[in-house]
């Protein structure tokens, strides 16, 4: 969870014209299991801006299987 909230924040951070943001909210739902070793990439898209709010998705994807959303 750590590292999707890391991914959206940076990814979030470039929307933003890089200024400070925090997380208000972070619902994770697990999909499949990760084995040691495979390697995680995030994949974060921002979904909509308002004035004071920028909402976004992530898919955690090891090769083409989404393990989280």
């Amino acid at each position: 969870m750590t590292f999707a909230d890391r991914s959206m924040g940076m990814t979030c951070w470039y929307a933003n014209d890089r200024q400070q943001q925090a997380t208000v909210q972070l619902d994770m739902h697990f999909v499949d299991a990760v084995q040691i070793g495979e390697f995680v990439e995030a994949k974060c898209t921002v979904v909509r801006r308002t004035s004071s709010l920028i909402f976004m998705n992530a898919e955690l994807l090891v090769g083409a299987r989404v393990v989280a959303t």
